[in-house]
């Protein structure tokens, strides 16, 4: 009986132990200053997404080059040394953006060896890891010198080919980009939504999830109570969405329960919010929420925005204005009266009410056109 229970509890500390070095799958990333990040980059946002089954180590060095003969080389920083004994499962390879500045570029002509190189070098580590190859970010203007030209026409089409002659897989942290110039303050470096984006751009590489960005954080809406039934949904345009995105669907939560919003496609990108009227109060004021919203291939994912819902009395007809105050014309030649009914809030009125005109001295019409 001794035997069998001594032979039961090594069993289960053998499968304890067995299960903590299964689970746990290193991820080694590669590259320079975008890579380092300063500790609150996108290696360290990588980690956190992909939760306690995942240790990402960052192994960014500043300014380096893939490129051997480039100014700073990636090949002799110390960062390389410390990534073959942490013996990584999966490596991630994003260089290039230095190596396209021109005093690094002129030795252009072996990336594509060095690139090979680099690989076969993290093929010695045993077992051998699974490698992805990361397009560059666009750069901007900029202080360094790198050139998005240089990237475009030289660098990425060498990457992609080395991917495709060695069937490794690739990450496109570009394309994602280059219409988001403002994820990158200084033309080349992320600022924090850009590191979360590429953090993002990176997971849903790793395990296919859905994720979205949007650029504003502030979404407001206009309610008028007192209509009769529900109102015809608001549209408000909201710039620099991510372009060709499917409808996004969007959750609310608190007291904006009422409140839901769907994106529609089409240029420009529309936000329309549909209310239901009889959940809403019959006062007056503003009153904020957060929305939550989420969309496939996107990229950053459940971003919450926001959300001020005015409510007022509905428009009421309350002045008139008139685009020409004052006309000097000559005897039988005409001009053309314009005007507008406003409401309460010194908006025009919607529709526009019909409009008589009256003249002493020549004639006018009902359409506003005066004859002297």
């Amino acid at each position: 009986m001794e035997r069998i229970a001594v032979y039961r509890l090594c069993i289960v500390f053998l499968s304890v132990s067995a299960a903590a070095v299964l689970g746990q799958i290193r991820v080694a990333c590669i590259g320079n200053s975008i890579t380092q990040g300063g500790g609150h980059g996108y290696v360290e946002k990588l980690d956190t997404l992909l939760g306690d089954g995942y240790t990402v180590q960052n192994d960014g060095a500043s300014g380096t080059t893939l490129l051997r003969k480039g100014d700073t080389p990636y090949w002799l920083s110390g960062k390389f040394k410390e990534l073959l004994p942490f013996s990584p499962h999966m490596v991630t390879i994003k260089l290039g953006t230095n190596d396209s500045k021109p005093g690094n570029w002129r030795y252009g002509g072996e990336f594509t060896a060095n690139l090979n190189s680099m690989i076969d070098t993290l093929y010695t580590i045993a077992p051998r890891p699974q490698l992805w190859l990361c397009l560059p970010t666009p750069v901007w203007a900029n202080q360094i010198g790198a050139s998005n030209d240089t990237i475009e026409k030289a660098i990425i089409p060498a990457i992609q080919a080395v991917a495709a002659q060695r069937n490794l897989p690739v990450i496109d942290l570009h394309t994602p980009f280059v219409n988001h110039p403002e994820l990158f303050p200084d033309g080349v470096h992320p600022g924090a939504a850009g590191f979360d984006s590429l953090a993002h751009s990176m997971y849903r590489r790793f395990v296919e999830k859905p994720i979205m960005q949007l650029s504003d954080t502030m979404l407001t809406f206009l309610y008028e109570f007192g209509r009769t039934g529900d109102p015809p949904p608001r549209v408000l345009t909201v710039d620099n969405l991510c372009p060709s995105r499917p409808p996004a669907q969007v959750t609310v939560s608190g007291l904006a329960a009422w409140l839901t919003i769907g994106i529609s496609e089409g240029a420009p990108r529309q936000l329309t919010n549909v209310v239901s009227v009889g959940a809403l109060p019959r006062t007056g004021g503003k009153y904020y929420d957060t929305v939550t919203v989420r969309a496939p291939e996107a990229l950053v994912p459940y971003v919450k925005y926001t959300v001020m819902l005015w409510m007022r009395p509905p428009s009421a007809f309350s002045a008139i204005t008139f685009d020409a105050a004052t006309a000097w014309l000559t005897p039988g030649e005409t001009t053309v009266l314009a005007a507008r009914a406003l409401n309460q809030y010194s908006e025009p009125l919607a529709p526009q009410p019909a409009l008589s005109w009256s003249a002493t001295g020549g004639s006018v019409t009902n359409g506003g056109v005066y004859t002297a």
